[in-house]
């Protein structure tokens, strides 16, 4: 009877050892791993405000969607704002840069759209049809939608939308 137990717990306690080792060394990889990824994600939105907002020399954060462009004098060049609108795959994430009321860039930082199809809604030639806009965009009218795709171009018209509202409220207050 003592044989069987030991023949059982032996090779149990063996089993969680490793599954314990292995458990500490991916918690340690992702430790490290999360500073890391943090830190290119600041990167690469540093690196896109500057794409859609190419007049500010730094930006200040305003609140959690919202940074505020700053120029070479210290002035407000414009805003950037980071908004999420539910695509066809998921959630959309979309920056975009707005000075004088008008849109200055549009960049997807993040999306799940099918490749081939709604993921064209991060392309360049179908963000750059935004800029200049100071108008509510909408897909038909002054907005050309992705065949195939046109709740990804919705979705991104819908975050432009948004980030010019904001921008609206933002600014009200400073021009009289």
């Amino acid at each position: 009877m003592k044989t069987e137990i030991k023949s059982v717990l032996k090779p149990a306690l063996v089993l969680f050892a490793i599954c314990l080792v292995t458990t500490a060394l991916l918690a340690l990889t992702n430790l490290f791993a999360a500073a890391k990824i943090g830190e290119r994600e600041k990167q690469m939105i540093s690196e896109t405000r500057k794409k859609v907002l190419g007049d500010a020399v730094s930006f200040e954060e305003v609140n959690h969607i919202c940074a505020r462009g700053v120029g070479a004098e210290g002035e407000t060049v414009g805003y950037v704002f980071i908004v999420a609108e539910k695509g066809y795959g998921g959630d959309m994430q979309v920056m975009v840069g707005v000075s004088d009321g008008k849109v200055t860039g549009v960049r997807v930082l993040s999306h799940s759209e099918t490749a081939g199809l709604g993921a064209k809604a991060a392309e360049k030639e179908f963000l750059d049809q935004y800029n200049g806009l100071s108008e509510n965009a909408e897909v038909g009218r002054n907005i050309d939608k992705i065949t195939g795709a046109t709740i990804s171009s919705k979705a991104v018209t819908s975050a432009v939308n948004r980030a010019l509202d904001e921008y609206k409220k933002i600014t009200e207050g400073q021009h009289g």
